[in-house]
């Protein structure tokens, strides 16, 4: 299921715009309490920044999402 899932979200970025899906994988991710959620988040944002490269505005949401997921992490 997760590789559906991956390709999904890589033809919705292609269609609509990197920073938009990575907006709201961000939230979805910031949302959700299981580690599960909050791995696949992060290996999407890994595999979207390599396939797709990032804007400047994307950046200031990377940072402020890879925070907040590590500080919930680390508690």
């Amino acid at each position: 299921m997760r590789i559906p899932s991956l390709a999904c979200l890589n033809a919705v970025a292609e269609a609509v715009g990197v920073s938009h899906v990575i907006v709201q994988v961000c939230k979805y991710g910031e949302a959700s309490k299981n580690p599960k959620v909050t791995n696949e988040t992060l290996v999407w944002l890994t595999s979207a920044i390599e396939e797709f490269g990032f804007q400047g505005e994307t950046l200031v949401v990377l940072l402020c999402c890879c925070r907040y997921i590590g500080v919930n992490l680390s508690i």
